[in-house]
């Protein structure tokens, strides 16, 4: 929305001005920043590739980290609302691209006998399967006992 006058807020007891000529955010309507991608629990190798593609294609965006706490919102975003799509749509066709590439080593990888099962990971250590089996059964009785018996009524 476009102003050409000021605008007056009232904030608790205060009645705050704003004039378009000092604060450029009131005049810019294409000034609100849209997320294209969130970067949460993606891997790295991926960021840098979606960094990259966007990059090629000169579309303009900044990135959020996560912050020290991790409580900040790490993404890419463009500060133009209407180059939104195009960036979507750039980042939707790397992640397809990547999907495909990703079947095709799975299916690599099965058909050449290299694909990890759980049965591969329990013959190369059979020591912890036992010990974590013994662990989860161990949680189970606990957590079910209490339940258990007082369905027996004891």
């Amino acid at each position: 929305m476009l102003h050409s006058g000021p605008i007056h807020l009232k904030y608790g007891g205060y009645l705050l001005t704003l004039r378009p000529e000092n604060n450029p955010h009131l005049i810019d309507k294409k000034t609100m920043a849209v997320r294209i991608f969130n970067l949460r629990n993606v891997p790295d190798d991926e960021i840098e590739d979606v960094r990259e593609a966007l990059q090629q294609d000169n579309i303009d965006f900044y990135e959020t980290p996560a912050g020290n706490w991790g409580i900040s919102v790490p993404a890419f975003w463009v500060r133009d609302d209407t180059v939104a799509p195009r960036a979507k749509a750039v980042i939707a066709a790397y992640q397809k691209e990547r999907q495909v590439k990703a079947k095709a080593e799975y299916a690599r990888q099965v058909d050449a006998g290299e694909h990890r099962t759980l049965l591969d990971n329990i013959k190369e250590n059979p020591l912890r399967f036992f010990v974590y089996t013994i662990i989860i059964c161990g949680l189970l009785y606990i957590s079910t006992m209490p339940f258990i018996n007082m369905a027996k009524g004891q």
